[in-house]
């Protein structure tokens, strides 16, 4: 997955970005994500390695510039996105809150 990618970008950047470093990357394919009306990049795309070697050669490319921006190359991973679960339990609750109101100076504890 290569993320940070300016509107500009097209699969022939990414794809040359890989293939003419040294040494080179063995690719399958690129395929950069873009909007379906304006046919620009959306910032993401993929590429597909044709073998382990030249995976941990690009994961290398990461702060390599794409059309003026710094790219980022992470592993794709597959699966649902993680959850984040913003909720705090109750008693973090009341002690972020007795903490504020002791730092406040002018409040007393409840």
């Amino acid at each position: 997955r290569v993320t940070n990618l300016p509107e500009l970008a097209t699969e022939r950047m990414v794809h040359d970005v890989f293939v003419h470093s040294r040494p080179p990357c063995q690719i399958t394919s690129v395929k950069v994500m873009s909007d379906p009306f304006s046919n620009t990049c959306i910032g993401h795309g993929f590429v597909e390695f044709s073998d382990d070697a030249s995976f941990r050669r690009g994961l290398k490319k990461t702060g390599c510039k794409v059309a003026g921006s710094y790219i980022r190359v992470l592993p794709y991973q597959t699966g649902p996105e993680p959850v984040v679960d913003d909720t705090a339990p109750d008693d973090v609750a009341v002690s972020v809150k007795a903490a504020s109101m002791v730092i406040g100076g002018a409040q007393k504890l409840p």
